[in-house]
């Protein structure tokens, strides 16, 4: 016999080594699997929070598209806000979707939520004034409010309004 190897039968009955492999194995995939899920479970909250954020600023840009328009509409009607109503701003910007006022619901007396933008005017300073709001997808709603050159800009989520 030549030196440096040995020769080992293996007994193809016993399958010692295949159970041991089978039971490194499934530790290693459980293992595994709880990692994945750990990550899964950490990172679904920042996937959340960008969508959200990413409707909320949609929602913004609308409002400030829309003022702009108001600010045009009272541009040309000599600085009064008193002809910039929903159906006027549906002309003069058709793509925004304007609606006049806020549509009472019987479900708790609170505002019905639709897509688009509401618009209220006059407001406080008459016909200097006006309102825009809108709901993003996250569920925040979003106002815009101009009143004798002063801008009030707020969002109301589940607390208090808040400066955005």
């Amino acid at each position: 016999m030549s030196e440096g190897f040995v020769h080992r039968e293996h007994d193809e009955g016993s399958g010692s080594e295949t159970e041991g492999s089978r039971r490194r194995l499934l530790p290693a995939l459980l293992a595994g699997l709880l990692a994945l899920s750990l990550l899964s479970a950490m990172a679904a909250p920042l996937l959340l929070e960008r969508s959200s954020t990413g409707s909320d600023d949609e929602a913004k840009g609308l409002l400030l598209g829309a003022a702009e328009e108001m600010d045009s509409c009272a541009a040309s009607a000599g600085g009064s806000y008193s002809g910039c109503d929903a159906r006027r701003m549906r002309e003069l910007a058709p793509g925004i979707e304007w609606r006049e006022g806020w549509r009472r619901t019987a479900r708790a007396g609170g505002r019905q939520d639709r897509p688009g933008l509401r618009l209220r005017r006059p407001g406080r300073g008459g016909a200097r004034s006006y309102r825009l709001e809108t709901t993003s997808g996250s569920g925040y709603v979003f106002s815009y409010e101009y009143s004798n050159g002063s801008v009030t800009k707020n969002a109301k989520g589940s607390s208090e309004p808040e400066p955005w």
